[in-house]
């Protein structure tokens, strides 16, 4: 066809909606357990709240 073949596999769409499923639901688990320690500060989205450290 014309067309160069590359020999990496490329990931399908539902690679990336599964991989972002699984990184919401850790990152959804690890929020709740920081929330339950009892600390001041409540987390709403991890990489926001805890950005200044």
């Amino acid at each position: 066809n014309g067309l160069p073949s590359h020999s990496k596999h490329l990931p399908a769409v539902n690679e990336f909606v599964l991989e972002e499923t699984l990184v919401s639901r850790e990152e959804k688990s690890f929020r709740m357990w920081i929330n339950s320690l009892g600390n001041s500060i409540y987390i709403n989205n991890i990489f926001e709240d805890v950005r200044n450290g």
